[in-house]
């Protein structure tokens, strides 16, 4: 499981969401290219798993934003989970 956490409220501007796309990246990157399994071997043939946990509430726009992720997520079998952490 790749967990991501979002302690800080969302934005209007959508600069949140801009930084955890680049995050959700990297962790796509690094699950996809084989950097997981080589960095933790026990995780070979293991479903991937990418968590965002928050502290604010989505609003529309990031409920809209994580829809579309867990679909992009999907297509390189990972599976997006939301938590909520309050």
């Amino acid at each position: 499981m790749l967990v991501l956490v979002e302690s800080d409220p969302w934005d209007a501007e959508g600069t949140r969401l801009e930084a955890l796309q680049e995050r959700i990246n990297d962790c796509v990157t690094f699950a996809v290219d084989g950097q997981m399994t080589r960095q933790f071997p026990a995780t070979k043939g293991r479903r991937v798993i990418t968590s965002i946990e928050y502290l604010a509430e989505p609003g529309p726009n990031e409920h809209r934003f994580f829809d579309s992720v867990r679909e992009q997520l999907l297509e390189h079998g990972i599976e997006l989970r939301l938590v909520a952490l309050s």
